[in-house]
């Protein structure tokens, strides 16, 4: 039984967003940038897929984590930190529509610059920022390729985490939420022509800033 429920009128959103994080306190930076890209999205009330990166627990979980995070990783998408020497990989990252959108510093500035609804309402490229319609496979003015991360097989077999709110709507019965896969248009009426005008949000404004410990660069690493 959960606590919140999911209402009848919630829509799911229209690009695949995908968040791949860590539940390991291993890098504090890692952890607690995996905390505020969870609160940023819950609070915004997007439907999004959650990919842990921690093995331990996807395996315990019997999900499909792994399988995704290293296809990701194979397939050259997943970026590297850059304060770290051994390859380690930079979490979190948020991706739409297959696209590399940052971390969880990236979807402030996004949201800020009034950029962040367009993308994951597929009016906008999460690469270049260009306008473009939702239905494009391809981006006309930086060519970037859009595309689907999570199997549907796996969405409708339960193994992978689709949360809305901070609940996993796939655990729950009778509640699951598709996003195209091939792109097909979506029309949303609360979008305006004009970007630089304001549109309302998914929610009423609330508060999505998590208070960071202090941490040293020489944090344990993750496995």
């Amino acid at each position: 039984m959960y606590e919140k429920g999911i209402g009848s009128d919630v829509q799911a959103t229209p690009a695949e967003v995908v968040l791949i994080h860590t539940s390991l306190s291993g890098i504090r930076r890692h952890f607690y940038g995996s905390l505020r890209a969870k609160q940023f999205l819950d609070v915004k009330g997007v439907v999004y897929y959650q990919i842990d990166a921690n093995r331990d627990f996807s395996i315990a979980a019997n999900l499909g984590d792994s399988e995704i995070f290293d296809n990701l990783k194979n397939e050259g998408l997943l970026k590297m930190d850059p304060l770290e020497s051994d390859g380690t990989v930079l979490l979190p990252q948020i991706f739409v529509d297959g696209v590399c959108i940052g971390n969880d510093v990236s979807l402030q500035d996004l949201e800020e610059d009034n950029d962040f609804d367009w993308i994951i309402n597929r009016r906008a490229c999460g690469a270049c920022l260009s306008d473009k319609e939702e239905d494009m496979e391809v981006c006309p003015n930086c060519n970037q390729v859009f595309k689907t991360i999570v199997p549907p097989e796996l969405v409708y077999s339960g193994g992978i985490q689709q949360m809305y709110r901070g609940n996993n709507t796939a655990a729950q019965e009778g509640v699951l939420f598709e996003h195209p896969t091939n792109f097909v248009k979506n029309n949303n009426s609360n979008l305006n022509l004009n970007r630089n005008e304001r549109y309302g949000d998914y929610q009423d404004e609330e508060e999505y800033n998590i208070a960071e410990e202090e941490y040293s660069e020489l944090d344990i690493k993750d496995d």
